[in-house]
């Protein structure tokens, strides 16, 4: 766009330069333009039409990158299994929950520990309602505070499921026997429980 602002520039001083030229005879007296002048008139025409032409063309192309990216999101929430997973999700049942289950459990009041492992400015930007704070990089910190529910099963997300398993996997060194890792994460529980947990 910046190349084309300076094309349209460059036009439209060597239009005003040519037509000082020819409006100015010899003696300093004004007449009419030359064919010269219409050339170059012409030519900054073009330029400008071209210009709009990017413009329009860039419009059209972002508002199709829009519509193509709603119609991906919507593909995939409308492609997970009967359990909310992503058709082909890997699952290891021993040491993840899918977010239904965990959905599941909180509506029947079962006494859960659930853990956010999340960075505080994440967990500031969304999170799924009754989870307890305790980033990654406090968990050895913290075991002691946490044993005090070490009886409780614990259900650990984080936003796309890796680190939760690194946190469960610290649990169980640790001697937390009832440790699960969400599956996909806050962004699965985004597309399978509820969509108010924003995706990132």
């Amino acid at each position: 766009m910046a190349g084309l602002r300076e094309l349209l520039n460059e036009q439209e001083s060597q239009v005003m330069n040519k037509s000082n030229q020819c409006n100015t005879g010899e003696d300093g007296k004004q007449r009419g333009s030359c064919g010269g002048c219409w050339a170059l008139r012409i030519s900054l025409l073009l330029v400008v039409l071209l210009v709009a032409g990017y413009v329009i063309d860039m419009v059209v192309m972002g508002r199709a990158a829009d519509k193509q990216n709603a119609n991906q999101q919507m593909t995939t929430m409308s492609s997970l299994d009967e359990n909310g997973l992503p058709l082909g999700y890997p699952f290891q049942p021993d040491w993840e929950v899918t977010p239904r289950e965990v959905k599941a459990m909180m509506d029947r009041g079962e006494d859960i520990l659930f853990l956010d492992c999340r960075e505080p400015e994440e967990y500031q930007r969304t999170h799924v309602e009754g989870t307890v704070l305790v980033p990654m990089g406090e968990i050895a910190n913290r075991l002691e505070e946490l044993r005090e529910y070490d009886e409780r099963p614990v259900v650990v997300i984080c936003r796309s499921g890796k680190r939760s398993l690194i946190v469960a996997n610290q649990l169980r060194l640790n001697d937390f026997d009832d440790v699960k890792s969400v599956a996909g994460g806050t962004n699965l529980w985004s597309q399978a429980v509820d969509d108010s947990v924003q995706q990132y």
